[in-house]
């Protein structure tokens, strides 16, 4: 039986409950990823509300991947608040980067990705191997904070320098946007030629319960997310210049966690319902769902969420970014034309027919989308893969036979390995064996000793093979360096197919 390839997915976030748009984008990107045969090992830096989860959401994120780890999160006091002009590497700490080490030590990874250009730094671990890297942007960070500043929005969620922004960006054979607008950002910032966009494909909800369309109902639901919030007050004032218009009986129905945070006094047609056992629930009870969203970058989960449930959803043209429509409702120029189209659109059988319709199939056209993207990544990724692959085994024995004296490292299994496939004239220059825990024997008729045995002037003419199959030959590579050694390859790709 063939392995399966192996993803180590990191993320600062968990994938359930699926109660933000982000927590739905990473749990969806692991579904896609299991589809598609390969092994996910998911590592949860928990981050978010101290780690705190529930024993049944546990359970099942456990029992969605191959394996789960978590790496709980020590912050540092003085940065516990500070979400603007964070040195963006100060998001990945040693405990965290420790932790990956471990995984890599004991697994053969094909691919690593992280969520958020803030944890690339984890990449770092994987740059000289054939891992495959890559970066699940999900938004763009570098001085995010203007951004929402010029909006008038708070700051939320983080905000990285353009510099660190390009520099974690570089960090990954492949970069991740959510649609294609920040992906022809991201090219022309970093000039990253491996910009590819997968935008968000939302499983369908179950929608066997009738939608109560005889009520004027409309909805909104968000998460505890500033930019939501704030796009949402805004609705809630503009809608007010049209209630004279608003049919018998309307109710704007508005849940989530965002509920903690707006402010009233409310109209008496708006209900605050808060936090909802079922989302899918809450969306039946709809006869028209709104994405009220004007400024922000991303793709807006929450409208492919609506589409998914089959609900007739209107929305701002900056909510639909990213998302194949072509329907003029989907296309408000801003909050304030949105709001006023309400009464109209939701007074009207026809209307709300006809919305159905075009929302049903803008999301069967985004799910076809999203999949043909992931099928490119997936391409993508395999031939970057072969190619490093290629790149390793070559490197490994054409550069020995202009060396005078050469070197192993590790006098173990990996070692007689290369020796009984090496020519015998190179096998002729091999003057030592050196090992950081063996010295003072032999092994396979050659001396092991410690590579500071060697005089500090001879070391740069020496090439130093390294026979470790395990992650820690980098660790070897960067103290050999440190010592002098400057001519230095490593075989282990080579050996370990040889051994399995």
């Amino acid at each position: 039986m063939t392995e399966k390839p192996k993803i180590l997915v990191v993320s600062p976030m968990p994938t359930h409950p699926q109660t933000q748009g982000n927590r739905w984008r990473v749990f969806e990107v692991c579904q896609l990823l299991k589809k598609a045969e390969l092994e996910v090992h998911f590592l949860w830096y928990a981050k978010e509300w101290g780690g705190l989860i529930a024993d049944k959401d546990y359970d099942l994120m456990n029992k969605s991947w191959d394996r789960l780890y978590i790496v709980p999160d020590f912050p540092d006091s003085k940065n516990r608040h500070s979400n603007i002009d964070l040195e963006m590497d100060h998001h990945c700490p040693e405990t965290l980067m420790n932790f990956v080490r471990w995984c890599k030590n004991n697994t053969d990874y094909q691919y690593v990705m992280v969520n958020y250009v803030l944890y690339s730094k984890v990449l770092e671990l994987f740059k000289d191997d054939e891992t495959i890297t890559l970066i699940d942007t999900h938004d763009i960070l570098g001085d995010r904070h203007k951004m929402l500043s010029t909006a008038g929005a708070t700051q939320e969620f983080h905000s990285v320098s353009d510099h660190d922004e390009i520099k974690g960006l570089l960090r990954a054979d492949i970069v991740i946007a959510i649609q294609e607008q920040e992906a022809n950002y991201f090219k022309n910032k970093a000039h990253h030629n491996k910009v590819l966009t997968l935008g968000h494909g939302h499983s369908q909800a179950d929608n066997s319960k009738e939608t109560a369309t005889s009520k004027p109902i409309a909805g909104i639901i968000g998460s505890f997310n500033n930019v939501i919030i704030e796009n949402t007050q805004k609705l809630l004032l503009e809608i007010t210049k049209h209630e004279a218009n608003l049919p018998q009986g309307f109710e704007l129905h508005l849940a989530g966690s965002m509920c903690d945070q707006l402010q009233g006094p409310f109209p008496k047609y708006v209900k605050v319902c808060g936090r909802v056992q079922s989302v899918a629930d809450f969306y039946n009870n709809l006869a028209l769902a709104v994405i009220p969203v004007e400024f922000g970058s991303g793709l807006k989960i929450k409208a492919v969420e609506a589409l998914s449930h089959g609900i007739p959803t209107i929305g701002t043209q900056q909510a639909f970014t990213g998302i194949e429509t072509t329907d003029l409702h989907h296309q408000y120029p801003d909050i304030a034309s949105l709001a006023e189209a309400i009464p109209d659109v939701i007074s009207d059988f026809g209307t709300l027919s006809a919305l159905k319709n075009s929302c049903s199939q803008a999301y069967i056209n985004n799910q076809t989308k999203v999949r043909e993207q992931f099928q490119n990544i997936l391409s993508t990724a395999q031939t970057i893969y072969s190619n490093k692959s290629k790149q390793t085994q070559d490197f490994q024995f054409s550069h020995l036979e202009d060396k005078t004296d050469i070197v192993l490292f590790g006098a173990g299994l990996g070692c007689k390995v290369l020796l009984n496939q090496l020519p015998h004239p190179i096998k002729s220059r091999i003057t030592h064996i050196f090992d950081s825990f063996k010295s003072n024997m032999t092994y396979e008729g050659l001396t092991v000793c410690h590579w500071t045995s060697i005089p500090a002037d001879q070391r740069e003419r020496i090439t130093v093979v390294i026979t470790l199959t395990t992650a820690d030959w980098t660790n070897v590579r960067e103290k050999l360096l440190e010592s002098g050694f400057s001519n230095i390859i490593y075989a282990g790709d080579f050996i370990r197919p040889q051994i399995v």
